[in-house]
């Protein structure tokens, strides 16, 4: 798999990221982020996420039809929502403090949706 501009893809730990865009002033390793990250949250252009050896929970490893509407011919897709949003935010800031610790990563997923929870229920106030 090779990464495209405006395209979404599933990690192997089951996030949805994207839209993925390239960023000239990343790492050259690293070209691939979303709008507005940070040099430490980017990709290689097949989607890994570390170069180490080790499987990462971040690698990409699926492209994913992200819209308002599907179309027809396809079935719908798993619906991104606002708590997934929160997590996706969250996690951002966690992977910058963890990258290289695979514990750690499962933890800082674990923790973006704890504070995506309290967004959503601050949200209700």
């Amino acid at each position: 798999m090779i990464l495209q501009e405006g395209k979404y893809y599933r990690a192997r730990g089951g996030q949805v990221f994207g839209p993925m865009v390239r960023n000239p002033e990343h790492d050259t390793n690293f070209p691939w982020c979303l709008v507005f990250s940070e040099p430490e949250n980017s990709w290689t252009k097949s989607g890994r996420w570390s170069m180490t050896d080790k499987l990462c929970l971040f690698d990409l490893v699926a492209e994913v039809h992200v819209s308002d509407t599907p179309p027809e011919t396809e079935p719908a897709p798993e619906t991104k929502t606002l708590r997934d949003e929160f997590a996706m935010v969250a996690l951002s800031d966690f992977m910058s403090q963890f990258r290289e610790n695979v514990v750690s990563q499962y933890a800082a997923c674990r923790l973006s949706y704890d504070w995506a929870n309290a967004m959503m229920e601050a949200r209700k106030k």
